[in-house]
């Protein structure tokens, strides 16, 4: 019998917060709130989680012939980072850079791979789940960025249809429409079509890309051309995240280190998120809490958790 071991990881934080909550510092000071040991706490963060990766051989231990990168903290409840040393040299004190530890990732960049050269704008409009008896209203997915990760990340909801469109009307509220787009067809492309909740734009078009499993896109705009017209702008990047206004390029975020990271400095992605705000504010979308990339890129997780990406 095999005892079971346990190990922490984080994802799909933004640089914001990041910033001001730290990482698996502040993960580690959650669970000891949360009533785990602190010392085994600590470990899930580094031994445990170096050897779930076939890698405390190089990393998760302070051990000869390991890598040198040691954390000194006056408590261990409540992780405080008094030094940080990098390669065994000391980066960080008192929560403030004292040495410039930037790592070249340019050689990780990779070009993107058009898939989307036939997609057409009409494969975008959203084809009813059902009609009702006296053709009055339709059918559709409402997805919710909120619910994301549970089952309130999407609804079958009853829309009204008027001259034969449908209105993306719910419950007194007008939502902007999501594509969520396979990039490379098998065939007939897989494309699913409804309303969102979550990021909202009166005019233009935002559209983001992720790589695995399967290569998808999601755009998010209110007219079928504009939307299609964005995401063919992202197709032309191992990744990214675009805005577009009457087929014009408002802001653009490569994401193009194997289509899942930024090759920037925290300084330059920083920047970067909060133009693609700043763009998407003013075609009207208001933004509440993290920025819009990550709200966007979080959908993947719980699309292909719910099986909308084939």
């Amino acid at each position: 019998m095999f005892a079971a071991k346990s190990w922490l990881c984080t994802d799909n934080i933004s640089i914001e917060r990041l910033l001001k909550m730290g990482h698996m510092d502040w993960i580690i000071s959650l669970c000891a709130e949360m009533g785990i040991h602190p010392i085994k706490a600590i470990k899930m963060a580094t031994y445990n989680t170096a050897k779930s990766y076939h890698m405390d051989h190089l990393i998760g231990s302070l051990t000869p012939g390991r890598f040198a990168d040691i954390v000194l903290t006056d408590s261990l409840s409540k992780i405080n980072p008094l030094y940080v040393f990098k390669d065994g040299e000391l980066i960080a004190k008192d929560k403030k850079m004292v040495k410039n530890s930037e790592i070249d990732y340019s050689a990780m960049v990779t070009k993107g791979i058009p898939g989307l050269d036939d997609l057409a704008p009409e494969q975008l409009d959203i084809e009813p789940l059902e009609i009702s008896e006296d053709g009055t209203k339709a059918k559709v997915y409402l997805f919710d960025v909120y619910g994301r990760g549970h089952a309130k990340f999407y609804q079958e909801v009853w829309v009204p249809v008027k001259d034969g469109k449908i209105v993306p009307e719910y419950e007194g509220e007008t939502y902007s429409r999501l594509s969520v787009i396979r990039r490379y067809a098998d065939g007939k492309r897989h494309v699913v079509n409804g309303l969102f909740k979550g990021v909202f734009v009166e005019r233009g078009a935002v559209a983001t890309s992720w790589p695995a499993p399967i290569p998808y896109f999601v755009v998010v705009g209110q007219e079928s051309d504009e939307m299609a017209y964005c995401v063919k702008e992202a197709d032309k990047y191992s990744g990214a995240c675009i805005v577009t206004e009457s087929h014009a390029n408002k802001s653009v975020m490569p994401i193009e280190i194997y289509g899942m990271m930024t090759n920037m400095t925290v300084d330059e992605l920083t920047s970067s998120a909060s133009a693609i705000d700043a763009a998407l504010e003013e075609l009207g979308n208001r933004n509440e809490g993290e920025p819009v990339v990550n709200k966007l890129l979080s959908l993947f997780i719980s699309l292909h958790r719910f099986r909308f990406m084939e």
